[in-house]
């Protein structure tokens, strides 16, 4: 149990600010943590690759799988290519399909990406139910912090500059230009 750790944490609230930073909150685990919980904050992060310990962080990226396959089966038939076989079996989660399809109709790209990632921000916290002050807590928090992260990047300028730029290079690459 973290309880300590967990309640002395800043608390995190969608589309709300960033309260401290990924490099900082994983300094913190480092700290408190054994290493092996620590190295599992930072799996969570996206500062460390390799296969996961925890059942949390395990059924978090498979997941996070399933909705960027989804995502990315949708932008394949909008732009009318076929997906290649071998990596894009569908999500079996009626909550990503439709929130995908929700997202793939809308106008507004960053409205559709906000979509998304509140759905990450909401399965993440399932999964973490009834462990919160335990080390699924502490993964969920990891996982909102880096999604929030996410969500700053849409507004800062560089954010937006560079969205801008994803967004016309999808336009072109759809009217093959």
């Amino acid at each position: 149990m973290y309880t300590y750790f967990a309640a002395s944490l800043p608390l995190l609230e969608f589309d709300g600010p960033l309260p401290l930073t990924l490099a900082e909150f994983a300094a913190a685990c480092e700290r408190l943590l054994p290493a092996r919980d620590a190295r599992e904050a930072r799996l969570a992060l996206g500062m460390e690759s390799g296969a996961p310990a925890s059942r949390f962080l395990a059924r978090w990226r498979e997941y996070d799988r399933a909705l960027r396959v989804e995502a990315a089966r949708a932008r394949a038939a909008r732009l009318r290519l076929k997906p290649p076989a071998d990596i894009w079996e569908r999500a079996h989660d009626g909550r990503i399909n439709a929130a995908v399809a929700r997202a793939a109709a809308m106008d507004d790209p960053l409205e559709a990406e906000r979509l998304l990632v509140r759905l990450q921000w909401d399965i993440a916290g399932e999964l973490a139910l009834g462990g919160a002050l335990a080390l699924d807590g502490i993964l969920a928090y990891a996982v909102r912090l880096k999604l929030l992260e996410r969500l700053a990047a849409f507004k800062s300028e560089d954010g937006a500059k560079e969205l801008k730029a994803l967004l016309e290079t999808a336009v072109h690459s759809q009217h093959g230009i």
